[in-house]
């Protein structure tokens, strides 16, 4: 009669034994924790906030860009003058430098956008395939898009321009 009273507690034991093991193996894992937790949804919250501030860096870069050579926009307009005086205006000028804004900067640098005036004698300036590009911590947000700045270039008769920019985003990709 006292083996089978032994045996009974055979399940009690193996429920005491595995809860011990299942303690070693959470204080082992508390103890090798280096804090590696990643916050993925966080990370890409940032990459898309700071891809969406890098369009409106873009877009007013060329806004002052444009601003900053209005004289060179006169009636007797000259693409090549245009295109050089832009370059020497983003090298120059007391522009802050932001990492977002590097596409459009290279592009007005090297003078790689089209000039064109529309039907109301508009300047329209494209910037084409220009590439944002965002990167934290492994996870790279890239966008690729045109800006179309249209310039109205007017003179009220006293030799002041009203150059008043209109910048356009086209979105063509992610």
């Amino acid at each position: 009669m006292s083996k089978l009273n032994r045996r009974g507690h055979m399940p009690t034991v193996m429920l005491f034994v595995a809860g011990i093991v299942i303690y070693i193996a959470m204080l082992f894992a508390f103890v090798s924790f280096k804090g590696g937790y990643v916050d993925l949804p966080g990370q890409a919250t940032y990459v898309s906030g700071a891809l969406d501030f890098d369009e409106l860096y873009a877009e007013k870069l060329i806004e002052r860009a444009l601003f900053g050579i209005k004289g060179e926009l006169a009636s007797t307009f000259n693409e090549e003058s245009f295109k050089k005086s832009l370059a020497f205006e983003v090298s120059s000028a007391n522009f802050v430098f932001y990492q977002g804004g590097q596409g459009v900067i290279d592009k007005m640098k090297s003078g790689d956008f089209k000039v064109n005036k529309n039907a109301n004698g508009n300047l329209e300036i494209s910037f084409e395939n220009v590439i944002l590009r965002e990167v934290r911590e492994g996870l790279t947000g890239v966008r690729l898009m045109d800006f179309v700045a249209e310039v109205n270039v007017k003179d009220d008769g006293k030799g002041n321009l009203d150059n008043q920019t209109n910048v356009r985003k086209v979105y063509k990709g992610v």
